[in-house]
This record gives structure tokens, sequence and C-alpha cells, in this order.
């Protein structure tokens, strides 16, 4: 791979490039040979010392008792959901009810009103 012509370029850019290039290979290797060190240094004591979690003993009552809360909670969200969709129904039901109230009582009012005019009328042509 050949690299790009920089000449062109004034110098305080040639300067530029040169420092970065420098300094990203730096930390390319500063990282890669500290990260093998640090590596080579841990020991399998070392290791088990820095993780005392993974040695943990599991109580199987205690699991069981947890598996047990989880389904029952489920159960509960079944039903809840069961509850609320019956729920959702009969509100739709009293919804359509309602809708259908307010039509019919619309036509109540007309009809009154068609009554009132007729008996104005009607008074009207008794004069």
């Amino acid at each position: 791979m050949q690299f790009p012509d920089i000449s062109s370029l004034p110098p305080w850019a040639q300067v530029a490039v040169i420092l970065a290039f420098g300094v990203s290979s730096a930390i390319i290797v500063f990282v890669t040979r500290f990260g093998f060190a640090q590596g080579l240094k841990m020991t399998p004591e070392a290791a088990a010392s820095k993780a005392p979690v993974a040695a943990m003993i599991v109580d199987s009552t205690a699991l069981n008792r947890a598996t047990a809360a989880i389904e029952a909670h489920t159960n509960m969200l079944h039903e809840h959901n069961d509850i609320m969709r019956v729920s959702n129904e009969v509100h739709r039901d009293f919804a359509d009810y309602a809708r259908r109230m307010a039509v019919e009582l619309d036509r109540i009012r007309e009809e009154l009103r068609i009554q009132r005019e007729l008996a104005k009328y009607s008074e009207k042509v008794a004069k």
C-alpha cells in the first residue's frame, strides 16, 4: 500500500498529518501491549477473587416458590385481561344503547316541535 503524497500540503498541515499518524500508532501499540500485559498477569487465583458472584449457591425451594409466585401473577394477569375484555364489551354495548337513545330523543324532540307548530297554526286558523 502506498502512502498518499503530502508534499503538496502546507508545512503546518504536513506536521499535523505526521503527528496524527504518530499519536494514533502510539495509542494502538500502548493499548495492545498494556492489554496483553494485564492478561498475562491474571492468574486463575486472581480471576477467582475478581468474580465472587460466579460461585452462587441456588436454593431450589426458593426457586420453586418464586416460580409459583410468577405463575400466580401470570394467572391473575390473564384473569384481569379477561375481565377487561368483558368490561370493554359492556361499555361498547352501553355506548351503542346511548347512541340509539340519543337518536330516539332527537326524533321525539322533532315530533314535539312539529306538534307545537301545528298547534300554533291551528290557533291562527281558528281565529
